[in-house]
């Protein structure tokens, strides 16, 4: 397979994430719980959906109007019942907390240490909230708070421009300049990566770097733990009005597609290595034969000939090396041979200076004394 066309499926695999599916329903909010459900919000009811949800939701028994739906470990469950109450599924048993402060809350939200609610005004309760010792928290910006993750709530003020604060909200609002559009929400619960939603588009900011998700007219969104967005809209599918796509790409797919783009360049580099030397090796071999037949290179510039006496001069000194050191190999055996049994031990005598005369002869080869 060529190296473009891997390219192209590899882009393709890239662009593949811009496609949102549509799934049956029609609610206002969806989230997703460790648990292994997809819980919604639609006309105030509460609904779940098993995971991988195909739209088999399943409304629950609840007394009450459901008010917004929050998630960690636990569900969080804001409702209206002769009173403004919070209910806490931590997986095993439902928990009842009642509002009674002087406040109509809208919105719950979760970080590590807090559960946030949000009315006219912002209070937070210390987890696991089972004190229902609400305290109200003194804010006099008018950024709204649409969403929290581990240590941070995140927000949109009046005009549309995205903040950010610690969960505790002692630091105050920062400005987040990075978003260019007008923002009806910020999702920051997988943060560094952070979703920004207008009424046309989602803006997804990692640090500095913004890029755009087509979205038509969402109206929630939200980020699992396994980057997946759901997404509630104004416009309605065939199946209703609730999306959703991976926010990753197919990693195994393009790690195989760029393994494979590798192997080709590598065996294009291998293949042009070896085209090199066998060029080199017929340029050598036609050198040499200009110059056992005396003829002049006609197209050598001075550096070639050069390198090609040098290499000619290398090729004369070796032979030099390799006739006498077969020279002194033959005299010694033969030393050894005829002059052995006549001059016994003296026989070591003559062969060491034999190779002491071999030495010499070395060393005056090498110095260009010969």
């Amino acid at each position: 397979m060529e190296y473009s066309t891997l390219t192209d499926q590899m882009n393709e695999l890239l662009n593949s994430q811009d496609d949102w599916t549509n799934i049956p329903g029609n609610l206002s909010k969806i989230i997703e719980t460790t648990s292994g459900y997809a819980w919604g919000i639609g006309q105030n009811i509460l609904f779940k959906c098993a995971l991988p949800c195909k739209g088999n939701w399943v409304s629950q028994d609840f007394d009450g109007t459901i008010l917004d739906i929050a998630a960690d470990d636990s569900l969080y469950v804001l409702y209206t019942s002769n009173g403004t109450f919070l209910k806490i599924y931590n997986n095993t048993e439902w928990i009842t907390i009642p509002f009674k402060e002087n406040d109509t809350l809208k919105n719950i939200y979760v970080t590590n240490s807090y559960i946030w609610g949000q009315g006219t005004q912002k209070w937070k309760l210390p987890k696991p909230g089972t004190t229902g010792n609400w305290m109200l928290v003194s804010d006099t910006s008018n950024t709204q708070i649409t969403s929290a993750s581990l240590n941070a709530l995140y927000g949109v003020d009046s005009s549309g421009k995205a903040w950010k604060t610690d969960e505790t909200l002692k630091s105050g609002w920062s400005l987040l300049p990075q978003f260019k559009g007008i923002l009806t929400g910020l999702i920051g619960t997988k943060d560094p990566n952070l979703y920004g939603m207008t009424s046309t588009n989602i803006e997804k900011c990692i640090g500095q770097s913004c890029t755009n998700i087509q979205a038509d007219e969402p109206t929630n969104i939200s980020i699992t733990p396994s980057n997946t967005i759901w997404l509630t809209s104004n416009k309605s599918g065939d199946l209703g009005n609730i999306y959703t796509k991976s926010d990753i790409p197919p990693i195994d797919q393009i790690q195989t597609l760029d393994l494979e783009r590798d192997t080709i360049v590598k065996k294009t580099e291998v293949d042009y290595m070896n085209t090199t030397y066998i060029q080199m090796f017929y340029k050598q071999i036609e050198e040499i034969r200009k110059l056992i037949l005396n003829e002049t290179p006609t197209k050598l510039n001075t550096d070639e000939v050069k390198e090609i006496q040098n290499r000619n001069t290398l090729l004369t000194k070796n032979l030099y090396y390799l006739y006498i050191s077969i020279g002194c190999l033959l005299l010694i055996i033969l030393n050894y041979i005829f002059l052995g049994s006549i001059f016994g031990e003296t026989t070591h005598s003559i062969s060491i200076l034999l190779l002491i005369a071999y030495f010499f002869l070395i060393y005056f080869i090498n110095n260009g004394s010969m």
